[in-house]
């Protein structure tokens, strides 16, 4: 590597070395640092401004939104459910998690921390027992979609898992449709 640093002390862009210090720091920018190996400048960046705050919409537990969120992330991972099912069809983790989910939404069932916990954690053990990227995927939308119980923003990845089964049954050749009589359930 060479030297950014010429015969005079001067740098490739003119200034001498204690020039180019005052000039940067007249312009606001921190002070170039000097490399110890090569004794050359090491360009130091400009910082980087702030970036804004990610604003979450907020959703009040038990609200007729969230039971929304749970219905519509339930809907979704229902689509999914078949490419799990025909992998693992004696494996019902992942359909009861979306049974539970859209039961409490529905206002037929309680649930409580440890529960969804135990729903969600199956269902997110049964994608891990998953061969295929279809049906890892399918699960893991059911778990996601029963964890909206405790934080409604989970059902903001169930869309994203349904696409990915879906895409990977595509690319693999497997089609298999969705079965919209389930979806109603």
């Amino acid at each position: 590597m060479t030297s950014l640093i010429g015969p005079e002390g001067r740098c490739h862009d003119g200034f001498r070395t204690d020039e180019r210090r005052q000039h940067r720091a007249g312009a606001g920018e921190r002070e170039p640092q000097l490399s110890k190996s090569k004794n050359a400048i090491i360009h130091a960046m400009k910082p980087k401004p702030a970036s804004k705050p990610k604003r979450y919409r907020s959703v009040a537990r038990n609200s007729r939104e969230h039971r929304a969120l749970a219905i519509k992330a339930a809907a979704q991972a229902q689509r999914a459910l078949p490419y799990f099912e025909k992998e693992h069809p004696d494996d019902d983790r992942p359909r009861k998690a979306i049974a539970a989910i859209r039961a409490w939404a529905q206002g037929k069932l309680e649930l409580g921390m440890a529960e969804v916990r135990r729903l969600s954690l199956g269902s997110h053990a049964a994608a891990r027992e998953a061969r295929t990227d279809a049906a890892r995927s399918a699960a893991r939308a059911a778990g996601q979609a029963v964890a909206t119980w405790h934080v409604p923003n989970h059902a903001s990845a169930v869309p994203e898992y349904v696409r990915k089964a879906v895409r990977s049954s595509r690319l693999s050749g497997d089609l298999l449709p969705p079965n919209r009589d389930e979806d109603r359930g």
